[in-house]
């Protein structure tokens, strides 16, 4: 690695991220200071130390709280930031911010850290032996205290060529800035930032020069911006992007270096305003009109329900993600060109007209959004919408088929005839879900269609089931004729069944569906035919706004913690270390679906089903078979059925053993806002003669932690759960 590259080859990136809650009073102010300068591999920098040293000073003047370090290895710098982020969180009235000085380097769009000793002989070496920025926000993000800022004066250039084209000249610019946020980069993309022949670099002298003075803060980096640039003889010039709807200053108490503008929720760069011109004596004669063209420029803000490739006047901006607003600024006045490209070869186009120091909001809405899925989008886990039943009811509204047939050639039972008592007679139903259940219960485990549909896991989701045969009719009208889905021309298993013959033993037949004539007919339920799984969902654009292609549910992607926030967007609150049955968590639903309603309208059962069947420790299996036995009604189990929560729609009641660990992974850990009184189980008691019993259900004290049986009608508290 060249020990010549040094900071005259750096552009240095000045971001400020400012999350600042609508009201807040004073509280303490404490920042972390780095400074590393001192590199063997990567080249000397010869200001990190002094810059990093004397914006320490400078805090300690305004009132921060200052931890300052210097040439610091990647085990201190985390130590630093996870204690930086214990002080914020405990004060949340508290303001923070975060220095660093030194180089950095960009890779495959995450911006990296370099500490001192840090061994990088190729790109994968990065997240081992650098650290990423985005830990700095998250860590800020977490503390959730009143404002937070992030100063990274770091490298832009790639101090590591050895790794090629893979680690990049420059810090990525960011596309997604948080509300209430500024950001300013010292100079331009592809620009070189000076390193100056004094004790500080021109732009952390700049930023010396007027942290102190300026009141409002967009009035000092404004400030920041024309002493930069004037230092610099207009080589450098910072850009600025700004989310900001109310004042901040970093030193309240100072009168500001020149008025300050009113805020503006722009994302734009400011224009450099010019040094003020020496004032001119009255006696003095008035000096030769000079004539000077300066370009205007505004901003952006963007934001898409679909994420693309974003497009400026034909030129790529930026990867933009969906639901997370985009700042852009320093775009030049005029009707602008935008364009918006999905990864399935669509593409939105518009034209914004950007007025000088202003910013004009525009929103991409193709896919989903506020008017939902269209039939042929993909839908959440991957596949593709077939049909919309126009609102939420039952809670679901859409169903989508799965990506690719579960099955070349599956039955759809393993036995012609049944016994009287259960089965086929059930299994006529238009829902194809209430359909595998039945299936499900009757047939129990092996390898049939419709247990074949409910162990899938696909994008996350585990509540596939097999189509009836109206849903069937439905995905081959609305995907197959439309040449979308990838059928096969082959016959497709529905799960609806007819029965024949004697009472006490009967034949029954499965409808299918030719995918090559649309034909539907009974065969023998034996036979072989393929199976594509569908699901039902809600819609709601929470947690399912995926990249076309890409798992939305991104708990196929990485792993939870106990305690972390699931896709539904409650809490994780049991692992099982892998996916089996098509599920690995369990998830808390964010609030009670009650706060008292029974776990069964009756008391007592007659012979033939029902309760006998919920002792199982599956909350999910219990809950079919309350369902099927009660039917509708306003009872715990059928509560969790009709959530729509974050756009999943697979809640149930959760088990006793379930519950039990809710209680000792959340509710003891002080998370979860449970209340202290009983929650429901859906496991039953069954006591009393063959042909009438009695029954009771297990419940939790929330209090106390102990688990009792209670008659069905009495009321308890519920908290539904799902499994992903």
């Amino acid at each position: 690695m060249s020990a010549k590259i040094n900071r005259c080859l750096s552009i240095a990136a000045f971001v400020l991220i400012l999350i600042i809650p609508a009201l807040f009073a004073e509280g303490p102010r404490y920042a972390l200071v780095i400074g590393n300068g001192n590199y063997a591999d990567f080249g000397k920098l010869a200001n990190p130390v002094n810059d990093a040293t004397d914006i320490a000073a400078s805090l300690r003047d305004i009132g921060f709280k200052v931890v300052l370090l210097t040439d610091v290895n990647r085990r201190q710098m985390n130590l630093a930031l996870n204690e930086f982020h214990d002080s914020l969180a405990q004060e949340p009235t508290s303001a923070g911010f975060f220095w660093y000085g030194g180089h950095g380097i960009q890779s495959k769009g995450e911006n990296y850290l370099l500490p001192m000793g840090a061994q990088i002989k190729r790109e994968t070496d990065l997240e081992d032996e650098a650290v990423s920025a985005r830990k700095i926000s998250t860590l800020l993000d977490d503390a959730r205290n009143r404002v937070n800022l992030v100063v990274l004066d770091a490298c832009r250039n790639n101090p590591i060529p050895s790794m090629g084209r893979g680690g990049t000249r420059g810090l990525t610019v960011v596309s997604a800035a948080p509300a209430e946020s500024v950001i300013m980069y010292s100079t331009g993309a592809g620009q070189v930032a000076s390193d100056g022949t004094g004790r500080n670099s021109p732009f952390a002298k700049a930023f010396l020069k007027y942290m102190a003075k300026a009141g409002d803060i967009l009035a000092t980096v404004k400030a920041v911006t024309a002493e930069t640039k004037r230092l610099t003889n207009g080589s450098q010039v910072p850009y600025l992007y700004s989310s900001l709807t109310q004042d901040f200053a970093l030193n309240p108490k100072a009168e500001a270096a020149s008025p300050a503008p009113s805020p503006m929720a722009i994302a734009a760069p400011v224009a450099a305003a010019s040094p003020a011109p020496t004032p001119v004596p009255a006696s003095a004669p008035a000096s030769a009109p000079t004539v000077s063209f300066a370009a205007s420029y505004g901003g952006l803000t963007v934001v898409t329900s679909t994420p693309g490739a974003l497009f400026l006047d034909g030129k790529k901006l930026c990867d933009l993600p969906a639901n997370k607003k985009a700042n852009i600024g320093n775009i030049e006045t005029g009707d602008r060109s935008l364009e918006l490209r999905y990864a399935d070869g669509q593409s939105e186009k518009l034209v914004v007209a950007v007025a000088e120091g202003k910013t004009a909001p525009v929103s991409f809405v193709y896919g989903r959004g506020a008017k939902g899925y269209r039939i042929g989008d993909l839908g959440p886990a991957g596949g593709l919408v077939f049909y919309d039943k126009g609102k939420v009811t039952n809670g679901w509204r859409y169903l989508e088929a799965a990506p690719e047939d579960t099955s070349e050639g599956a039955v759809a039972s393993p036995m012609a005839a049944y016994d009287q008592g259960g089965g086929a007679e059930l299994i006529t139903s238009n829902s194809g879900q209430e359909n595998s259940i039945a299936i499900i219960n009757y047939l129990g485990p092996g390898n049939y269609a419709a247990q074949l549909c409910r162990k899938l896991g696909i994008g996350g989701f585990s509540d596939w089931f097999l189509p009836s045969a109206e849903q069937l009719d439905l995905m081959y009208k609305n995907l197959k004729l439309a040449g979308l889905g990838g059928f096969a021309p082959a016959r497709y298993w529905s799960s609806n069944f007819k029965a024949t013959g004697a009472s006490n033993l009967r034949q029954f037949s499965a409808d299918v569906q030719s995918f090559s004539s649309g034909n539907r007919d009974s065969v023998s339920p034996v036979f072989k035919a393929r199976v594509r799984a569908v699901r039902a969902f809600a819609g709601v654009a929470q947690a399912e706004s995926p990249a076309p292609g890409e798992s939305p549910d991104q708990s196929a992607l990485k792993e939870y913690k106990i305690g972390d926030l699931g896709p539904a967007g409650g809490l994780v609150f049991y692992d099982k270390g892998k996916v089996s049955n098509g599920w690995r968590y369990l998830e808390a639903a964010p609030e009670d679906a009650s706060d008292g309603v029974v776990a069964s309208p009756m008391e007592v059962y007659n012979q033939g089903g029902g309760p006998e069947l919920t002792t199982s420790s599956s909350g999910q299996e219990n809950s079919i078979a309350i369902i099927k036995y009660l039917g509708q009604g306003d009872y715990a189990a059928q509560l969790c059925r009709k959530l729509a929560i974050g756009g999943f729609s697979n809640w149930f009641l959760p088990s006793a053993e379930q519950l039990d660990l809710m209680y000792k992974n959340l509710k003891m850990a002080g998370l979860g806002a449970f209340a202290p009184a009983r929650y429901w189980s859906s496991n039953f008691n069954v006591v009393g003669a063959s042909l009438r019993r009695q029954f009771s259900v297990y419940t939790q004290s929330f209090s106390s932690g102990k688990q009792d049986c209670v008659s069905p009608v009495f009321k308890a508290r519920v908290r539904a759960v799902r499994a992903f």
